[in-house]
């Protein structure tokens, strides 16, 4: 920033050497508004209150230019929102033109003690004018040198963000293939800190990549972390002790960064990885090392991430999203209230830990992330209307776990079996019509569930037949009575059907050349 404002100054006088403009014309609120919106509003004051000074100085010291090349750039940063839209630069200059204009005729009355506008009768020569111009200047001028200004100040441009964010990017692919639950999260976190991100006015295509690379370490030993354990598949830290579990979870920051580093990742993004859990600590194994002992008597620092607090709105958020969506999953009832509470919770443990103070965010913008994030997690958690097999599967359920419930014994089938248990035919054939399966391992005669239907039923959809006739077993339109349906034992035993007539199962009479072999009975 400053070899860039020395630049200008150089620029600057060569303009009141070379040409017979006015200073006044120099755009001096376009490198305040680049630091501004790059970098922060407060260094952008700075920006121009110095480049003021320093243009002011290039003659002999003339204070009405420094105050009207002052007005220029604070005038456009206040009018400056942040915003990615062009619009927002041509609306700070804008407001820049008017803040010159205002501190030029101010400085005027201040030391002339003279208001006249005589001036204007020549406009090459106005001062006024020129105030104006410079004003105007700002923003277009700002807006042309910004994608140079960007790399300077390390900023990745968006075309290599697109490029980055490509789901078939090799390091991407890795982790989607060695880590999918790792993957899954870091799909969900991306959109929910992209909409996080837009929110506030952040840079949230950046976020989103972050977010796609940001556990890119976990792809090395996945199996360390509980989302890319199968079920039933035991944790190595069940085998190891508090803090080689620690230095475990630990290497997923710093492998990560090793990896990104040689793949040749920008560090803006390297920096996600780094200041996604800050320098917090690991608390699940700190508690679990003291519910040994501590036998080793380590320090809460052996537990602590070697990471770096957020140092930007972007690397904030991800951090604050990446444990928000990560505590959602655990949640038993996802209501409005228990959602609430669990983002209130996450957002403010990591305000009142200092994970959020090198990070620019503002109160109001901590207040706006949470309320997002409460409407993103009470929208992902919504209602679906049910199905009609799936009421119907729960009301045979139902009547099942109410007879296994009655437990009344019943008379036992006429077979000849003396002295059987008379309860454990009724329970036989309470679980085999839960299932839909009677106790000959056959399912019942009647009408055959949709989920059956579709699996065994050759329904024609292409153009040169007609499509066939279902009528539950009664003949069709032609007249023809269909035939059987062959049922495999094996997906009767596997599916549910739902017992209603003594009617057969029948399926359509189509033609042999478009319906396959039919499986043999068993």
């Amino acid at each position: 920033v400053l070899a860039s404002l020395l630049v200008v100054a150089a620029l600057s006088k060569a303009n009141l050497l070379l040409t017979p403009l006015s200073v006044f014309l120099i755009p001096a609120g376009a490198l305040p508004l680049l630091v501004g919106a790059l970098v922060d509003k407060n260094a952008g004051l700075g920006c121009a209150i110095a480049f003021s000074l320093v243009v002011s100085s290039l003659s002999p010291f003339d204070a009405p230019v420094a105050i009207v090349l002052s007005a220029q750039g604070i005038g456009a940063l206040l009018a400056f929102t942040r915003a990615k839209h062009k619009r927002s630069f041509f609306v700070s200059a804008l407001a820049s033109a008017l803040a010159a204009s205002g501190a030029y005729v101010a400085t005027t009355f201040l030391y002339a003690q003279d208001l006249s506008l005589v001036e204007l009768k020549d406009p090459i020569h106005s001062a006024l004018l020129a105030s104006a111009a410079g004003g105007l200047l700002a923003g277009p001028v700002a807006l042309f040198l910004r994608p140079s200004v960007e790399r300077l100040l390390g900023e990745v441009p968006r075309s290599r963000l697109i490029e980055h964010a490509d789901l078939e990017s090799p390091l991407l692919k890795q982790i989607a293939a060695r880590a999918p639950g790792t993957w899954q999260h870091s799909l969900a976190m991306a959109n929910m800190a992209e909409i996080t991100a837009n929110a506030i006015g952040a840079n949230a295509l950046l976020v989103r990549v972050g977010a796609y690379y940001h556990d890119l370490g976990k792809s090395l030993n996945s199996q360390f972390y509980i989302e890319n354990l199968e079920p039933g598949q035991q944790s190595p830290h069940d085998q190891i002790p508090p803090e080689a579990s620690a230095e475990a979870i630990y290497r997923h920051v710093t492998e990560g960064i090793r990896v990104a580093r040689e793949r040749g990742l920008p560090e803006a993004i390297v920096d996600f990885m780094l200041m996604h859990h800050g320098d917090g600590i690991l608390e699940y194994f700190w508690s679990k090392c003291q519910e040994q002992g501590n036998p080793r008597k380590l320090t809460i620092d052996t537990f602590r991430y070697p990471g770096v607090r957020p140092q930007t709105r972007e690397t904030a958020i991800l951090a604050i999203c990446d444990a928000v969506e990560a505590a959602s999953r655990s949640l038993k009832q996802p209501n409005a209230r228990a959602i609430l509470a669990l983002v209130q919770r996450i957002v403010y443990g990591k305000l009142h830990l200092g994970q959020l103070d090198d990070s620019g965010l503002t109160m109001a913008e901590l207040r706006t992330i949470a309320n997002t994030l409460v409407e993103i997690l009470k929208h992902a958690h919504h209602v679906r209307i049910e199905y009609p097999w799936q009421r119907e599967e729960a009301a045979v359920h139902q009547g099942a776990t109410q007879a296994m419930g009655a437990g009344a014994p019943t008379a036992a089938p006429d077979t000849g079996d003396v002295g059987a248990d008379a309860s454990a035919p009724a329970t036989t054939m309470a679980v085999s019509a839960s299932q839909g399966i009677t106790m000959s391992g056959r399912p019942p005669k009647g009408r055959v569930e949709s989920t059956v239907r579709f699996l065994t039923e050759h329904v024609l959809d292409s153009a040169d037949a007609p499509r066939p006739f279902w009528d539950n077993g009664r003949e069709g339109r032609d007249g023809r009575a269909a035939p059987e349906l062959p049922v495999d034992s094996g997906v009767a035993q596997s599916l549910s059907f739902e017992a209603e007539k003594s009617a057969p199962t029948v399926a359509p009479a189509i033609p042999s050349h478009s319906m396959p072999p039919p499986r043999r009975r068993t």
